[in-house]
């Protein structure tokens, strides 16, 4: 049985503009991607099931790629929207092995964050004082303040993971508190990656 290749590889660098516009198509902030993330009248279920308005309307990015500009060999899209206290972030993440990769859970033979998704937020744009999410395809979660572990965090945000016949998603909400952060104002830019 063939391994399902590991997804620490993919990511994507992007300034996310945290505005209620919509995305903004090739636009760029300085040399990274940029997109606009839109205002959610309503809040999300963070159960990993993506299928509230905020994600119906919410533009997806473009498909990740690996370090070093590669494209992966697995599309991953992420969407983004906000409401006034919460940054709500969706992965979609394809999967062509599921069977076998459901086949190793069974047996349990998945360990936590073989398969999972980070999320870096930087609302200062330093490239130092980030917060990194993350959220495995079974649901776990923990977090780190730049490259230390800060567990006594993973309560402060949500994430939630799905799986299907054909790949896995992810939900995660994070306060704009603890981000140290203040609600969006106009065209507030953040370092996402």
């Amino acid at each position: 049985m063939r391994p399902s290749p590991p997804r620490c590889r993919t990511a994507v660098r992007i300034v996310l503009a945290v505005t209620a516009a919509s995305l903004a198509g090739g636009a760029q902030a300085g040399d990274l991607p940029f997109y606009s993330a839109l205002y959610a009248r309503t809040a999300p279920r963070i159960d990993g099931v993506l299928d509230e308005a905020c994600w119906r309307h919410a533009e997806q990015t473009a498909a990740f790629t690996q370090i070093g500009g590669a494209p992966a060999d697995v599309p991953t899209h992420a969407m983004l929207c906000w409401d006034a206290h919460t940054l709500y972030v969706a992965f979609v993440c394809s999967e062509p092995l599921m069977s076998d990769l459901e086949a190793r859970i069974a047996r349990d033979d998945v360990g936590a964050f073989d398969e999972s998704v980070e999320l870096f937020l930087d609302p200062t744009r330093d490239r130092f004082s980030y917060l990194q999410l993350r959220v495995d395809m079974l649901g776990n979660r923990d977090t780190h303040q730049r490259n230390d572990p800060a567990d006594e965090l993973t309560d402060r945000w949500a994430g939630a993971a799905q799986r299907s016949t054909d790949g896995w998603t992810v939900e995660i909400a994070v306060s704009f508190s603890l981000l140290s952060a203040a609600p969006p104002q106009g065209s507030t830019l953040w370092g996402c990656n």
